[in-house]
């Protein structure tokens, strides 16, 4: 999977500049055909797609804002990986390879993952970088006649490009460590520049499908506070639930989340699933009316992909005034019951939270706590 991944940042950059006419002639008719001059008024993109390896869909969703920021997920079923570099910096999440928390990249992956971060077209962005380069003639492609340049970035990197005679289109890159070559089989236009479409790599494929030019695009996406593991999540969201902290709650859920405890059938016939913020926001007001001192310890946790599963204690007391039969009373009833919090995290939101709770434990303590009341 981690060399999947290198594919993709690989077709994002690469670096030349222009040394002698038929070189720079060759590079002019390619910024000609991709617009490269409107492409220069581009603050921001956006990109839903594809990347599929060995007939395995993964989702792709790509933001780029000038200058050189830019957010990638790549994302399986509930497993993900998140990379952000922010101009000098960057970071990742690699759930595929069980990194849960952000980690920083060093220099190296730095210096190449920083030419991903450009919008502008691989060339033109790795010619502003003081790149040297050969031309090595002609050669073909797929049955199509190319002309082959040879590429050493600013970092030394050598690449190779194969450029249509035709079209002026890149048609092929090779990277000299890894061997590995891409080919852009397809370009698209999207407001009169040419972006490529479909990338084949063997035995990973990539496809852009939907590319947006100059969307408003979130700040909060490129700074690390934003990325957050399940486990950082699943606990402050528990933290914020127990302390009845509704307006903060809130922002945990979306219209589609829910929250149920089935296990309340031995206490509450047919319990219902609440669904959607507001209802879960009611059913917990009304559920949580009078309870005092709430806490939720953590005894044990597991979690995988974006789902989280923690057994723990409920701790809470609540005036015994809010039980049947004793309006009058000044006690205070306290309850501690074994619990399971089973719960589906995706982009910062609880989706969904199901509870399970030892609900015939309570029964007696509620009969205890009344026993002691009336004595």
């Amino acid at each position: 999977m981690k060399k999947a991944i290198f594919l993709l940042l690989v077709l994002i950059s690469f670096n030349l500049q222009a040394q002698d006419s038929k070189v720079s002639d060759i590079l002019n008719k390619h910024f000609k055909a991709v617009n490269q001059s409107k492409l220069n008024n581009i603050n921001s993109l956006s990109i839903d797609g594809l990347f599929t390896q060995n007939g395995i869909e993964l989702s792709l969703k790509i933001f780029k804002q000038r200058p050189d920021k830019w957010y990638q997920k790549i994302e399986l079923n509930d497993t993900k990986m998140v990379v952000v570099m922010n101009e000098n910096s960057g970071w990742e999440i690699n759930q595929f390879s069980g990194i849960i928390n952000p980690v920083d990249f060093n220099q190296a992956k730095i210096n190449t993952y920083s030419r991903s971060a450009s919008i502008d077209n691989q060339l033109w962005y790795l010619k502003q970088n003081n790149a040297k380069f050969k031309n090595l003639g002609n050669d073909t492609v797929n049955n199509k006649k190319s002309i082959k340049l040879k590429v050493t970035n600013e970092f030394g990197g050598v690449s190779y490009i194969w450029i249509d005679t035709k079209t002026y289109l890149i048609n092929q890159t090779e990277d000299i460590v890894t061997k590995q070559k891409l080919f852009y089989e397809e370009y698209q236009v999207i407001d009169g520049m040419l972006f490529p479409k479909k990338v084949n790599a063997g035995a990973y494929q990539l496809e852009f499908i939907k590319i947006e030019l100059n969307p408003k695009i979130d700040a909060s996406l490129f700074t690390k506070g934003d990325i957050k593991s399940v486990k950082d999540i699943a606990k402050a969201y528990l933290k914020t639930f127990y302390n009845l902290d509704y307006k903060k709650l809130e922002t945990y859920y979306t219209d589609e989340s829910f929250w149920f405890d089935p296990s309340t059938s031995v206490i509450i016939p047919n319990p219902q699933k609440s669904i959607g913020k507001n209802k879960i926001i009611a059913s917990l007001k009304s559920g949580f009316n009078g309870v005092q001192d709430a806490k939720y310890t953590f005894e044990k946790e597991f979690y995988s992909g974006s789902h989280a599963a923690i057994w723990g204690n409920y701790f809470y007391r609540i005036p015994a005034k809010y039980f049947q039969g004793m309006k009058h009373s000044d006690a205070i009833f306290e309850f501690n019951i074994p619990m399971v919090t089973n719960l589906v995290i995706k982009d910062g939101k609880v989706l969904e939270h199901f509870e399970h709770a030892d609900w015939t434990e309570w029964a007696k303590q509620a009969q205890t706590n009344a026993q002691k009341a009336n004595k």
